[in-house]
């Protein structure tokens, strides 16, 4: 199994998305089997925040998440707009989605995700995109607020 960087942005100033468009399947005649997404940064104020496929914004996302922080742990289920993958608030974070099977036409998709602050929180989570079709797209979204200046985005490709 090998990681294959498709893309890698960097906010030069605050944004409400960042999006990775036209997603191949293979690259360099090596087919890819999942994607990795990997947030580091800030948020403009604290924030929940995931993905949406292929300009998917209605509830067609499920998911189960863990939390702990120093107050304690709590859990959840919902369904929302989009895959959640992360937590942050004006202290650095990091956050990674593996999205399985994305080119996949036969299954919904699936996405896990953990990630957490120093010091603040730690946070894991499983989500399910109720739809068969490819993944061409991924648009990486807050709930509410911004994602900070200076905030990295990276997408891999995992081949194997």
């Amino acid at each position: 199994m090998s990681y294959i960087s498709l893309a890698n942005i960097t906010l030069s100033s605050a944004q409400s998305s960042v999006t990775f468009g036209s997603i191949p399947t293979s690259v360099n005649g090596v087919a890819l089997r999942d994607l990795i997404v990997v947030v580091n940064g800030t948020g403009t104020g604290t924030m929940t925040f995931g993905v949406q496929f292929n300009g998917d914004t209605a509830n067609n996302y499920t998911y189960v998440e863990m939390n702990g922080n120093s107050a304690g742990a709590e859990s959840s289920a919902s369904s929302l707009s989009q895959a959640l993958i992360g937590r942050f608030t004006t202290n650095n974070g990091a956050a990674i989605g593996q999205i399985m099977d994305y080119s996949a036409t036969d299954k919904h998709k699936t996405v896990l995700a953990r990630g957490g602050q120093a010091g603040d929180l730690v946070r894991a989570s499983a989500s399910r995109w109720a739809n068969n079709n490819a993944i061409n797209a991924v648009r990486v979204v807050p709930l509410s607020n911004q994602f900070a200046t200076g905030t990295t985005f990276a997408l891999y490709g995992i081949a194997g």
